[in-house]
């Protein structure tokens, strides 16, 4: 009798936490970042030595109540984090890639329209050698020529102190974000597990992961003590170990990270993924871009030499010549490769949204609140509620029965 009376107040105690946890759940569905809860049930404790009013210890004693979890698949979140971090180079190198081809196409930076002009004028000045309306229509296209390299020499330096800047940007993010999570590993470490307090700790800390994929690429492993170790990729050097964050730091050369700056630095190529991959990417196509120009500049300066071709018409037809070598040619396979390679990467980055996309969605089937569910459960709980209160009466019913007979 009394082993029938614990369990069906084992069962009340379940289902009354069951319902303070789907109204939680309920309440709080809007929140961003926040999990589903669920009860966590275990067997409960052994029925009372034989007696007449006792069942035996094997019989069971019901459900314990010990605690609350999240409810979260770890592959999938590695799944959209991976999704969120490949989007992330794609937009920051597709950024960088648009920003070159303006610089290169915009009006008074287009050298090869300057190259055009300067061979316009010389096929003018060929034609009338003596002409000086010709001959300074020639010197001013080749200062325009020159004028229009610098610009575009100065824009594109311009370009990649940004990338810079913006790379630096993200390690300071990137360290801050790390430090958060340290942080967060402290509380949870000292915290009660399967408790309210401890979920919630545990869904700012996957937030801060989350905006940290966005940044580089990382994996996780989570600790017996509720704490997450963080490393540089799927095997890379540790950035944080329980609650201390070893940080980040930008290479010399812009590009390179190096882990651990202030413990035992160790350089690292960029990574594979994220917005600080992008920004590398961007900066090594800059870098090659501006050493294409610059040797179309000097091979353009050496050919179209403005004083020897004013100097006599051997110089002049030697200029003329160089049109049929190419240099305008030049300057558009610089331009088009660029243009190619922005279209690529705008292709690319629009598969990877709807890959994030899907990854997102197969993560939050999971983990995000489903109000007709929970109205479900709320429905079973309220049932569940009802018949243990209905037991503890017959129960109670038995008993008093037993007592008057007596």
């Amino acid at each position: 009798m009394t082993d029938l009376l614990n369990i069906a107040s084992a069962a009340l105690r379940a289902a009354q936490a069951g319902l303070g946890i789907a109204a939680d759940n309920v309440a709080n569905a809007d929140t961003p970042g926040r999990v589903r809860r669920q009860v966590i049930q275990a067997a409960g404790t052994a029925g009372q030595p034989m007696t007449p009013l006792g069942r035996s210890p094997v019989a069971g004693g019901g459900v314990d109540v010990t605690g609350l979890r999240r409810v979260v698949d770890r592959f999938r979140i590695a799944d959209d984090r991976q999704a969120i971090a490949d989007s992330s180079r794609a937009v920051a190198r597709e950024a960088g890639l648009d920003r070159t081809l303006l610089a290169l196409e915009s009006e008074g930076q287009d050298a090869g329209r300057g190259i055009g002009s300067l061979f316009d004028a010389a096929s003018a000045l060929a034609a009338a050698p003596s002409d000086e309306t010709a001959r300074d229509g020639f010197l001013a296209a080749a200062a325009e020529v020159t004028d229009r390299f610098n610009r575009t020499d100065a824009a594109l330096a311009a370009i990649d102190a940004d990338l810079t800047g913006a790379a630096t940007s993200a390690i300071a993010s990137a360290n801050a974000l790390l430090t958060r999570i340290a942080g967060l590993n402290d509380t949870l470490r000292r915290s009660a597990a399967g408790t309210d307090a401890a979920a919630t700790l545990a869904d700012s800390r996957d937030a801060a992961l989350d905006e940290l994929a966005a940044l580089l690429p990382v994996s996780t492993t989570e600790t017996t003590s509720g704490m997450t170790d963080i490393r540089l990729g799927p095997d890379g050097p540790l950035l944080v170990t329980g609650p201390v964050s070893k940080g980040l730091a930008l290479a010399p050369d812009g590009i390179d990270v190096i882990t651990d700056p202030y413990g035992t630095p160790l350089r690292q190529p960029p990574p594979a993924s994220g917005e600080l991959a992008g920004l590398a990417d961007a900066r090594r196509g800059l870098a090659a871009t501006r050493a294409s120009l610059d040797s179309l500049a000097a091979d353009f300066a050496s050919a179209a030499d403005p004083s020897a071709a004013l100097s006599g018409s051997a110089a002049l037809l030697s200029l003329l010549a160089g049109r049929e070598t190419g240099f305008e040619q030049h300057f558009e396979r610089i331009v088009t490769g660029i243009a190619a390679r922005l279209q690529s990467t705008r292709d690319l980055s629009g598969a990877l949204q709807s890959v994030r996309s899907a990854t997102g969605a197969a993560r939050e089937a999971v983990g995000q609140v489903n109000l007709d569910e929970e109205a479900a459960d709320i429905v079973r709980l309220q049932q569940a509620y009802q018949a243990a209160t209905r037991i503890i009466g017959v129960a109670r019913e038995l008993f008093d029965t037993l007592v008057r007979a007596a």
